[in-house]
């Protein structure tokens, strides 16, 4: 470790810009305060209104796009989302929280049964579509899954895709991505719209 003398360190220093060490006369500060007083606006004046230093945030939301495709890939990603795997969990003790444990693997087990024997090639890009059909294949399969777990499935069997449908956070309503939202900043004298 080597020390470095204060006036080589002083010197390696960028120097500043501009020239800010000046003094300004008593005529100097007359003018200005003449000038403030004044309250016109000249060569050496201007006046702006308080909403031009300020600003609106807006926040631009696009829309979820997703595709669904069950295969092999995706009924393993199903299985790793926490709804899915908190199906074999139990806050109980004892005897009943290990009934439902066990209740828990097999329904899961019957959930991959279920998704494996709809594997396919097949892209669905409509969330609906594909919402409608598994809730059927599970009711016929005599299952009953409740929404948490079936937003789990959704998730893991889909991908973002532009090209798919928009997702729908009910029947009007878009749902928006939170991977694509924006803000901008735009000034209060504006219009939103036409900014």
């Amino acid at each position: 470790m080597q020390l470095v003398n204060a006036v080589d360190f002083y010197k390696k220093m960028k120097k500043s810009l501009g020239n800010k060490r000046n003094e300004i006369t008593d005529e100097q500060i007359e003018e200005i305060v003449r000038l403030y007083g004044d309250f016109k606006e000249g060569e050496y004046v201007k006046i702006f209104d308080n909403e031009d230093f300020g600003y609106q945030k807006i926040t631009v939301e696009r829309p979820l796009r997703l595709n669904f495709k069950i295969d092999e890939e995706r009924i393993t990603k199903v299985t790793e989302q926490k709804a899915f795997q908190n199906l074999a969990t139990s806050k109980k003790k004892g005897e009943n929280g290990l009934a439902e444990i066990e209740k828990g693997k097999q329904t899961q087990a019957k959930i991959i049964e279920v998704l494996q024997s709809l594997a396919s090639e097949e892209v669905y890009k409509n969330r609906e579509d594909i919402t409608k059909m598994l809730k059927e294949v599970f009711k016929q399969a005599g299952l009953t899954i409740n929404t948490p777990v079936l937003k789990g499935i959704l998730a893991g069997l889909s991908e973002k895709d532009e090209t798919a449908d928009i997702c729908m956070k009910n029947k009007t309503e878009p749902e928006p991505d939170p991977d694509l939202r924006d803000t901008e900043n735009v000034p209060l004298r504006e219009n939103i719209y036409t900014y």
